[in-house]
């Protein structure tokens, strides 16, 4: 269980901020690259007071190849790293190719009803 420094009067003044207006959350354009991939990301997402997440990111790569070469040997050791391939797998899946050939998530989330899509395709949440 996570432990809170607030006290519990400054807990309710942050939930009584977020459950009475909407927050913003902007994800600068940034990377993240190492040895294995190259990935670039931005966006903004919108926390309405009935807790939708209204927003667009964008997130592209260089290849998810490097990453699955890597993993895979691992597979015999855990079925976590097993779902892990297949997850990474799913993901290439879903991407779209951009003129400059990097694989490229195009995501968007609307509320109410949660609905998310990536690159067009609505993609099942829960409630």
């Amino acid at each position: 269980m996570v432990q809170s420094g607030l006290s519990p009067d400054g807990q309710a003044k942050i939930e009584q901020i977020f459950t009475t207006s909407v927050s913003t959350i902007t994800l600068a354009p940034g990377y993240l690259r190492n040895p294995l991939i190259d990935i670039a990301y931005q966006g903004e997402a919108r926390v309405s007071s009935n807790n939708f997440l209204n927003g667009h990111v964008v997130v592209s790569a260089d290849t998810l190849d490097k990453v699955m070469n890597f993993v895979r040997p691992f597979v015999v050791l855990s079925p976590d790293v097993a779902k892990a391939v297949l997850a990474i797998g799913t993901v290439k899946g879903m991407a779209k190719t951009g003129p400059d050939g990097r694989l490229v998530w195009d995501i968007e989330m609307t509320g109410a009803p949660r609905q998310l899509t990536v690159n067009g395709v609505p993609i099942p949440i829960g409630d």
